[in-house]
């Protein structure tokens, strides 16, 4: 039976889905593997259309994607995992804001200076709760002090990658 690899993510697709289950992308642009462990056809198949590249190829014919971030037949190749590091506008204020007023308690500026609203305004919230839960009982400050640290690196981390366009 054929198995199907994502060339996004590297999971197995279930014969059944449509889709990945890990990342969302398509079956069709999927490795296929055959009972073997072979790739069916010999291919590598272009991380962005699906469609096989030709062995010596640096640019896929097809899409035009450049083909260096293809790997090997039977390995997944992973293209964003290659890409250059490159911060995206307002990522150094994104990571500052995040970084600086988080360690004061205050969450969700860098989600706003990336305009991710939403999430802002969510960890905006989280903050104000965790202030007010801090200020009305004095009885909690390690539980207070545990969830503003965890809030603290989930935003951290989540401002992080938005920065480097990784989310």
């Amino acid at each position: 039976m054929t198995r199907y690899i994502c060339s996004e993510c590297g999971n197995e697709i279930p014969y059944v889905s449509d889709f990945c289950y890990q990342c969302g992308s398509l079956k069709s642009k999927a490795f296929k593997i055959d009972e073997g462990g072979e790739m069916e056809g010999g291919e590598v198949p272009c991380p962005n259309c699906g469609k096989p590249i030709e062995e010596d190829a640096r640019y896929c014919r097809h899409c035009g994607i450049e083909t260096d971030s293809v790997t090997a037949p039977g390995i997944p190749a992973r293209p964003h995992m290659f890409s250059p590091m490159v911060l995206r506008k307002n990522g150094a204020l994104a990571m500052g804001l995040a970084f600086l007023f988080g360690f004061l308690g205050i969450y969700g500026l860098g989600h706003l200076a990336m305009k991710k609203w939403s999430r802002g305004i969510m960890f905006l919230s989280m903050s104000a709760v965790n202030w007010y839960i801090y200020i009305a009982t004095g009885d909690l400050v390690t539980v207070v002090m545990l969830i503003s640290l965890f809030i603290f690196f989930r935003q951290s981390m989540e401002v992080t990658a938005l920065a480097y366009g990784r989310e």
